[in-house]
Formats: structure tokens, C-alpha cells, sequence
């Protein structure tokens, strides 16, 4: 072995270690600021190794939902749920999408910064607790802290976030400003792929692409 190599090599080693010694709470604290950063550069791939299994699964049954679930079920999805399948059904072009796996469709999502930048911008946690291969925290943005935040999950020796765990708080801010525009729910959702493709949708996009 080269003897740039073998520094490399041990190099890499040596870092790998330092961060398996580090504390858990600091841990949590560099794969959120990974995360972080990996939103706001617009790199798919480095947010999706920072992501946990409950969130890669999610995003594969999104595009699994995207391709063929009726537009009877569409419907009854939850809120968030229902944005992300008609977004995925109007802005990304059929045999694209028909193409990707669970990856794919994320890694795309955060390229073309369907996760709001602004909304990450200025986002910090607070560590509330660590037990196991479990974490919980606060999120903060300025001076407000919120009372509830994303979880984390020790998988293969790695803390990975777990997008999943604020789904409920996104559904309800997003049924907010349901309740507070006055519109219908696909009266918002059209409005809101209207604005991010800058073309109108169609009622076509109710229907699944695999029929």
C-alpha cells in the first residue's frame, strides 16, 4: 500500500473513531447540522445519508403512492401526505419519476428545494433527552422555542434524523392555513403547485401515472 494511502486510510480511521467517541448529545447535534447544511446546498445525497429508516420508508411509499395510488385514496390522504404525491405527480415528468426508487425520489426532492429553505434557515435544536439509541428535541428559531422536534435514531453506530416524527405539527400548521385562506383543501393545493412550477395543475393529477 502507498504510504499516502495508508495516511489516508488511517486519517479516515481516526476521524471515524473520534466521532463514535464523541457524546450522544453532540452527536445529534452534527447530523442536524449536516442535515442542515445538505438542505440549504441543495444535496440530496448527503441529506439522505443523514435521514433514518422511518424516513427513507416514507418517501418510498410517497412515490409508491405517487404512482399508483386512485384518486379515491389520494384524497384521503393525510394533508402533507397529499401536497407531496400531487407534487410528484405534476412537476417531476412521468417516465422520470417512473423510474426512481424511494432514494431517487428524495434525493430530488431536496435538489430542487421542495424542503423551504427559509423554514431551515435560522432552525437549531435543543437536546431534551437521550435514552438509548433514542433522541429527543426541541427545535428554535430565534428566541421561540418550540415545545415539540424531531427525533433521532441510533442506526448502524450513526445518529440519523427522523423526518417522520413532525409530521404532526406540519399537518396541523398546514390545515391552519387551510382553515384561515378560506379555500377548499384542493383549492390550496393547486394554488401551492401553481406557485412552485408556474403551471396550472390539472385534475389529472389526482389519477395515479401507473394505470
Amino acid at each position: 500500500m502507498k504510504i499516502s494511502r495508508l495516511l489516508t486510510t488511517s486519517f479516515l480511521a481516526l476521524t471515524i473513531a473520534a466521532q463514535c467517541s464523541a457524546p450522544p448529545e453532540e452527536q445529534v447535534m452534527e447530523t442536524f447540522q449536516t442535515y442542515k447544511s445538505a438542505i440549504l446546498d441543495k444535496n440530496g445525497e448527503l441529506a439522505y445519508e443523514q435521514v433514518d429508516a422511518n424516513t427513507r420508508k416514507r418517501y418510498a411509499r410517497t412515490l409508491d403512492h405517487a404512482l399508483n395510488l386512485s384518486a379515491v385514496k389520494t384524497r384521503e390522504l393525510p394533508i402533507v401526505d397529499m401536497m407531496e404525491v400531487l407534487m410528484a405527480r405534476h412537476m417531476i415528468e412521468p417516465e422520470t419519476l417512473q423510474a426512481m426508487d424511494g432514494k431517487g425520489f428524495f434525493v430530488h426532492a431536496v435538489n430542487e428545494g421542495w424542503i423551504d429553505e427559509q423554514g431551515v434557515r435560522g432552525l437549531e435544536i435543543e437536546i431534551q433527552s437521550v435514552e438509548g439509541t433514542k433522541a429527543t428535541t426541541h427545535v428554535k428559531k430565534g428566541e421561540i422555542t418550540a415545545p415539540i422536534g424531531f427525533e433521532f435514531n441510533l442506526e448502524d453506530e450513526k445518529w440519523k434524523i427522523d423526518l417522520t416524527s413532525i409530521l404532526g405539527m406540519a399537518e396541523k400548521q398546514f390545515q391552519g392555513i387551510i382553515d384561515q385562506s378560506g379555500m377548499s383543501t384542493e383549492e390550496l393545493m393547486f394554488a401551492v403547485l401553481m406557485e412552485l412550477s408556474g403551471q396550472q395543475p390539472t385534475a389529472t393529477i389526482w389519477e395515479p401515472l401507473n394505470q
